[in-house]
């Protein structure tokens, strides 16, 4: 991220530099449009036996992503702690909606019966988000472990296949 200049970003996409400010004020929110486009959503929940391995897949989703992108991530994350106006649109565009699928998801796997009745989705977002930003902004692994360790956190006893240690 850094090391990218906007004069690299116009001469590679052949445009000119008014081209590249009229669509984005910024590298900052350039680079998010790319993470946006290549953001999934989980899929539906049906069965309250499959809400621990519809979480797992979810993370290991997300952190497949930071494998890739997790420099450019924490470059953004950066970004945001220096220019007010990119924090509130990153927050908007990027995080709220990332942590409303994780929402959305544990409040099915609580309607079914996956999580007990009392159990806040939004504090268990919390929780997970935290667990992995923290390790993403501190250099430690995001990986399919770390994945199994969360949702055996939020599903205690869940019954979820071995690890695949070759993946």
């Amino acid at each position: 991220y850094g090391a990218v200049s906007i004069s690299q970003l116009v001469a590679e996409a052949g445009v000119s530099r008014q081209s590249l400010y009229r669509r984005w004020p910024g590298k900052a929110e350039l680079v998010l449009e790319t993470f946006l486009e290549a953001a999934g959503d989980p899929p539906p929940l049906t069965r309250a036996e499959d809400a621990p391995a519809a979480v797992e897949a979810f993370l290991n989703t997300i952190f497949a992503h930071l494998a890739v992108d997790r420099p450019a991530m924490r470059s953004l994350i950066a970004e945001a702690q220096l220019d007010p106006k990119f924090r509130e649109r990153f927050h908007r565009r990027f995080i709220i909606p990332r942590e409303d699928l994780l929402i959305a998801l544990l409040t099915r796997a609580r309607d079914l019966g996956a999580l007990p009745a009392e159990a806040d989705p939004r504090l268990l977002s919390d929780m997970v988000h935290g667990a992995f930003w923290y390790r993403m902004l501190n250099d430690r692994p995001t990986d399919a472990t770390l994945a199994r360790a969360l949702t055996r956190t939020v599903f205690p006893g869940a019954d979820l296949p071995p690890l695949d240690r070759a993946a």
